[in-house]
């Protein structure tokens, strides 16, 4: 296990080198270049802000040095402002074009006219990637920043890889959301799911979301109640559902979801339990009891999530008519 965390952080920190010198840099430019990796928001005094910074050494990550990095923080009557008092304490130029993830303090989300000012900063930095994720926290920002992942020494690249790991997203039950549907999303005046990342015992914590409405902190929504939301809006490959029919727990691992136009259309393959030495057993009748039983318990965990979201006064989701079939049920072994 220590061997494939070595892998993946060599990996890791070497796409991210090969992506910066593929930019056709020379060395003068990445040498007077403060890579910023993750940046953090959380709300200073009156109406100001704190900036956080997570910087990356290119030129010292190229010569073999382990991911050395630096945290900068400032306060500033905008977010301008407090990026500029910590452009004004490093001699090079900040630049946001590799920045993986930014995380929003909680005190920050509290007031609408921060979060619009926030969203029109953000989205007229030309530097910014629009798939740059977001994520909020119920700490502040800068205090998640400070603490480095276990297998990781960058939270950005922590981030970055754990998205990228679909399977991991439906495990711990999370959402994706990047700058370009954050804009968009406080735009529209739309209700904005953000993924939430804690900490807890000094490690990293990912799951649930904080709700926005209205341009302000609605409250939190945990994992889960959540996976109802994930039913309603991504393809929920890998989502387990476990029901027990009186012989034991039957699981079946979701293969594909689609939702669409108030319609979830899922497949799924038996995993385990009881059902696997049942073999020939599997009537008609008996599938399409199974069936409806995991279509119910997706009902259930959809119905949780709209009791959570009238909890926050959200608007809640729709109540789809879900179509669900058994894949795997003549090859049963």
């Amino acid at each position: 296990m220590r061997n494939r965390r070595l892998i993946v952080k060599f990996a890791t920190v070497t796409i991210l080198l090969i992506a910066l010198l593929n930019f056709n840099w020379d060395r003068v430019e990445l040498e007077n270049r403060a890579f910023v990796v993750a940046l953090g928001i959380d709300a200073g005094e009156e109406e100001g802000f704190k900036v956080s910074m997570s910087i990356i050494d290119v030129v010292a990550l190229e010569s073999g040095e382990q991911a050395p990095k630096t945290l900068l923080e400032a306060e500033g009557a905008s977010l301008a402002a407090a990026m500029g008092q910590i452009g004004a304490k490093i001699t090079d130029e900040i630049y946001f074009g590799h920045t993986k993830a930014i995380i929003l303090g909680e005190e920050v989300l509290r007031g609408a006219s921060r979060v619009a000012h926030i969203a029109d900063n953000l989205a007229r930095n030309s530097d910014l990637n629009i798939r740059t994720i977001i994520m909020a926290t119920d700490k502040a920002a800068a205090e998640i920043l400070a603490a480095p992942p276990k297998s990781e020494s960058l939270l950005g690249l922590y981030l970055a890889n754990f998205y990228n790991n679909n399977s991991a997203n439906v495990a711990a039950m999370v959402t994706k959301l990047d700058l370009e549907n954050f804009v968009a999303g406080l735009r529209n005046e739309e209700q904005v799911l953000i993924p939430k990342i804690t900490l807890e015992d000094e490690e990293h914590k990912i799951g649930g979301v904080a709700a926005l409405t209205d341009m302000h902190l609605a409250g939190y929504i945990s994992e889960d109640k959540l996976l109802g939301h994930i039913w309603l809006n991504t393809n929920a490959a890998g989502m387990q559902i476990v029901i027990d029919e009186g012989d034991g727990p039957i699981t079946l691992k979701i293969t594909k979801s689609r939702p669409r136009r108030g319609e979830i259309a899922a497949t799924g393959s038996i995993q385990g339990g009881a059902a696997l030495r049942a073999g020939s057993d599997f009537t008609p009748e008996k599938i399409a009891r199974l069936e409806g039983a995991f279509a119910q318990k997706i009902e259930q965990e959809i119905e949780k999530t709209a009791e959570a979201f009238a909890a926050l006064n959200l608007s809640p989701p729709p109540a789809p008519n879900i179509r669900l079939k058994i894949q795997n049920t003549g090859a049963i072994k």
